[in-house]
């Protein structure tokens, strides 16, 4: 076997090597709705190994563009992004160095603990409380006590999007109080009487809080983000497998 052939099998084998691990920056909403739930089928399916880092999305956007991932995904809309990424001092993409991708939808759901049995909040209702505007529950027909707002400063796009929604990118009312680190949102607000907060839908998994329908809700797009306008082959073998009856039976969509 001469070397000109030799060398041709050993590039053909890095390829092949390359294309069967796909790295992806994902922040808590894309993995609890996507990534996580289809990883072990689709692997099983395409012999491509997922691998997942947990990075916000500005974080997720530095890594993409260090060349660190294939691709990155959070749970926002591309302005949003954008608006994170300028809040970091990173560098900001011009539109034609990537591509977006839409690959799945995410409802924010309010939470509010287990003594406070509203059934529904409406958006002026959850102004007032997040803004600090309202601080009593009396003032919405509940008991008699201060409302406790409650925040998870980790789920950053969450919160963003949220903010933008209910208080316009205003900010969070002086009254809002962070979930102890170590706990979810979840936790925090089925832990602590009288008080609100709000988490992706997907990752709600306790029965111990009670969920008030929200008018309108708040919803949000999950991108998916790689650099350039040539994705790979590994990408478009994701992007076409989360489209098959079986991812969309795994996924929270």
């Amino acid at each position: 076997m001469n070397w000109a052939r030799i060398c041709l099998i050993v590039f053909a084998s890095l390829q092949l090597s390359a294309q069967s691990e796909l790295t992806l920056a994902v922040g808590i909403t894309p993995a609890q709705n996507i990534f996580n739930p289809v990883r072990e089928a689709f692997e099983k399916a395409t012999g491509i190994h997922l691998v997942l880092k947990d990075a916000r999305s500005p974080e997720a956007w530095r890594l993409l563009d260090e060349g660190k991932v294939d691709a990155a995904s959070g749970g926002l809309t591309w302005e949003d992004w954008l608006k994170s990424i300028r809040a970091k001092n990173l560098r900001v993409p011009a539109e034609e160095e990537i591509t977006r991708y839409t690959i799945g939808t995410d409802q924010i759901q309010v939470l509010t603990s287990p003594d406070i049995m509203l059934m529904m909040l409406s958006r002026d209702e959850l102004r007032g409380i997040f803004s600090g505007a309202i601080r009593n529950w009396k003032d919405l027909g509940a008991d008699d006590a201060p409302i406790t707002v409650l925040l998870d400063p980790t789920q950053v796009a969450t919160n963003d999007t949220f903010r933008g929604q209910i208080l316009g990118d205003a900010p969070f009312g002086p009254t809002t109080w962070n979930a102890p680190a170590g706990t979810t949102l979840l936790e925090a607000v089925a832990a602590t009487p009288h008080s609100i907060g709000f988490a992706p839908l997907a990752s709600q998994k306790s029965l111990k809080v009670n969920s008030p329908v929200t008018t309108p809700p708040v919803t949000r797009p999950i991108l998916l983000v790689i650099k350039g306008k040539a994705p790979s082959p590994a990408i478009l073998k994701l992007l076409a497998w989360l489209e098959t009856p079986e991812a969309q039976k795994l996924t929270a969509r």
